[in-house]
């Protein structure tokens, strides 16, 4: 189990990345391949095929088809970096929220406020489809990533003698409705090649962790059509097998819908355990009788919030060990997480909504 938390009272660090975007250019080779209309027959008839400056043809005068056809194929993708820029000193203001509210809309609600940029800078934020990496933490304890994702919007306000920019972001820039999917995995296929495959239609990201619960590895020994939106498809066979997905710094992650201590699952959980002991709680625990999510149509589970120091371990769908409340002792899910920063001074702070693991 990790160490409890520590570190958490000195020297208060932050990086705020912010760049264009990268760009790619397709790279493709000419190929040349056999007109599969030309019958079999009639190329074996052929003692040589000739190049392809004169595309051979055969048939008569009113049907020349070719035996080879000059194709260009793409082979891959030339990368170009973004230029960006590092904020380290100025004022920063952050509020990053995260919860697994549905299967359909994973929410992901995030602010980033930066204090008197000079104009250069403040250009650079304002790119269409800015790319966003915000890293935080302890001198003591060094930095960690917080947030990745892309500026949907920037807006700069003059406020007294500051003026500031806000970045409204999103994370890995994923626009879940607007990529449709159409066709027919093959027979054979498992439950999770067919969450990757929806996964790998979706923009801006990529897939990460996938449950390992034996329902992922069932076999679709019929196939399996899609036929919409990525995201509806994605949540649909989610749904039918008991998991849910969400996305968390450009990468999609599949978890169980319900994690109990007899889950194939449990052992990762509790690898990346963060421990939690009444020193490290602002205020107290509240207890959480209606969590109101749509993880699961039964009923919720007994649940807790709690305020503590930054904590960037406590991640959505994180594992919690309560230890040293006598109402609460015991192991936990974060279901919702939100990080409020104020480098000058101000809150630094993680807050977390859970729910108890049966």
């Amino acid at each position: 189990m990790a160490s409890p938390i520590d570190g958490y009272l000195w020297d208060r660090i932050y990086k705020l990345t912010v760049g264009k975007p990268a760009t790619s250019t397709d790279i493709y080779k000419e190929v040349v391949r056999i007109n599969p209309e030309v019958p079999k027959r009639q190329r074996l008839q052929q003692e040589i095929l000739l190049p392809i400056e004169g595309l051979e043809t055969e048939g008569d005068e009113n049907t020349l088809l070719p035996v080879l056809i000059k194709e260009q194929q793409k082979v891959g993708q030339k990368i170009t970096a973004g230029s960006g820029i590092e904020i380290t000193e100025l004022k920063v203001e952050a509020t990053i929220s995260r919860s697994l509210t549905s299967l359909s809309e994973t929410s992901d609600s995030t602010e980033i406020k930066v204090y008197n940029l000079s104009p250069e800078s403040k250009a650079v934020l304002e790119t269409p489809n800015a790319v966003v990496m915000l890293e935080a933490g302890y001198a003591g304890t060094g930095l960690s990533l917080l947030y990745s994702g892309t500026v949907i919007k920037c807006v700069t306000v003059k406020q007294g003698q500051d003026k500031i920019t806000t970045l409204y972001c999103q994370d890995g820039g994923l626009d879940k409705k607007a990529t449709k999917v159409a066709g027919d995995l093959p027979k054979g296929t498992t439950v999770k090649q067919a969450i990757v495959s929806l996964i790998d239609a979706l923009p801006g990201v990529a897939a990460g962790k996938i449950s390992s619960d034996a329902k992922t590895d069932f076999i679709l020994y019929r196939g399996y059509s899609v036929q919409g939106y990525a995201k509806t498809e994605l949540d649909k066979i989610c749904r039918n097998y008991g998991l849910i997905w969400y996305v968390e710094n450009g990468v999609v992650n599949v978890a169980p819908n319900k994690l109990t201590q007899d889950s194939p699952d449990i052992g990762g959980y509790k690898a990346r355990a963060v421990e939690i002991t009444p020193d490290y709680i602002k205020g107290s625990l509240e207890p959480m009788i209606d969590m109101g999510t749509a993880m699961s149509t039964e009923p919720s589970k007994a649940a807790v919030r709690f305020q503590t120091f930054l904590e960037p371990r406590l991640t959505l769908d994180s594992y919690v060990a309560l230890r040293g409340f006598p109402d609460y002792d015991g192991d936990y899910r974060v279901v919702s997480v939100s990080h409020s920063l104020d480098s000058r001074g101000g809150a630094w702070d993680t807050t977390v909504e859970t729910e108890r693991v049966g």
